[in-house]
């Protein structure tokens, strides 16, 4: 429901900006729910029974309508097209259902993490510290704790599945994991959303955040949409298991 607020509430008449995948389909959703549910209810109770027309529906119908062009401009902003793409059918649904730029792009800043980094900058000339995997017959040198400003201990997460299966990662600083190449530990998996969850150091603990992804993310079996993780537990995000040491 807060989908579906945030477009008739927030974002009534906004056609500037983006709008996630998610938050689009959301709001379609419960759209048809409602609309539905008053053609249902106006026709059980009779409540207009001279209308040619069902009213509540027809009235709700108008009342939605800039909302609703609206949110399917932003969700064309979202993946780098003008809103007039609307106009051409097909091809308006085709991009309806495809998944967020990566990054920012000329219409603003991902929705979802706030990049407004471009992905061809991202490409090219992007000085973010990418996490590197590290075979697990390497051998990790621990930095000084004389010279580190944050003296937590730092996790490991290594990936049990998937592609990077047998890799790992230590961490100790904010990173975000997703399919998208601008994330600290990228996983080209499809199930995985673009920018699928971050790891955050808040209060002296570890924790994991889902970002609005498609197929959430689960702590020891738990599906949650924020955690706390320390070594022993095991974190899923959708095929890829991830393990804590």
């Amino acid at each position: 429901m807060n989908w579906y607020l945030k477009v008739v509430k927030d974002n009534y008449a906004n056609f500037k900006g983006r709008a996630t995948r998610k938050e689009y389909w959301m709001f379609i959703l419960f759209n048809l729910i409602i609309l539905f549910g008053l053609a249902f209810f106006e026709g059980f109770t009779g409540m207009f029974p001279y209308a040619e027309e069902p009213v509540l529906y027809t009235i709700y119908s108008w009342a939605v309508f800039i909302p609703t062009w609206a949110v399917a401009v932003r969700r064309m902003h979202d993946t780098g097209r003008s809103g007039w793409f609307l106009l051409i059918p097909i091809y308006n649904f085709l991009v309806l259902i495809t998944e967020s730029d990566e990054g920012g792009n000329k219409y603003g800043p991902h929705p979802i993490t706030g990049s407004n980094v471009e992905t061809q900058q991202n490409d090219q000339s992007s000085t973010k510290n990418i996490a590197t995997p590290i075979s697990a017959d390497a051998t990790v040198v621990e930095p000084d704790a004389t010279v580190v400003e944050n003296t937590m201990e730092p996790i490991t997460l290594t990936i049990e599945t998937g592609p990077n299966a047998g890799s790992f990662y230590p961490i100790n600083d904010d990173t975000k994991i997703g399919r998208a190449n601008d994330n600290d530990i990228v996983l080209d998996v499809k199930t995985v959303s673009g920018y699928h969850c971050n790891i955050t150091i808040e209060d002296g603990k570890f924790i994991i955040r889902d970002l609005d992804s498609t197929n959430g993310i689960k702590v020891n079996g738990r599906k949650v949409k924020k955690g706390i993780i320390k070594p022993g537990k095991i974190i899923e995000l959708s095929t890829v298991k991830i393990v804590v040491s």
